[in-house]
């Protein structure tokens, strides 16, 4: 499960670059870990976000605002087999760029 979610990173960090976010600090755990991770760091004008996939299929994922460092979201999914993380970060990346929750 987390070396696909670091296939799907690797394909749109340069979509998310047109969008206004980096992707940095791509970070795999190693796979002699009872549960070996994936985790990512995104950068907007506003705010820092983090996805983490392990490989038991749970994902979390936080914003927090540069400025009041307030966390703006927290979300934790239990993924199926086969996630559309497209779906699944939509609201995410909405947080990520514009520095509001809904």
């Amino acid at each position: 499960m987390y070396r696909d979610f670091l296939k799907w990173v690797e394909t749109k960090r340069y979509g998310l670059k047109k969008l206004g976010i980096t992707t940095e600090n791509i970070n795999v755990t190693e796979e002699s870990l009872l549960n070996p991770s994936t985790s990512v760091d995104h950068f907007s004008q506003v705010c820092i976000g983090r996805v983490s996939v392990w490989e038991t299929g749970e994902m979390d994922v936080e914003v927090l605002h540069f400025e009041t460092e307030k966390r703006l979201l927290f979300e934790h999914f239990e993924l199926g087999a086969e996630p559309d993380y497209d779906e699944i970060l939509r609201g995410y990346f909405q947080v990520l760029i514009s520095g509001v929750t809904d």
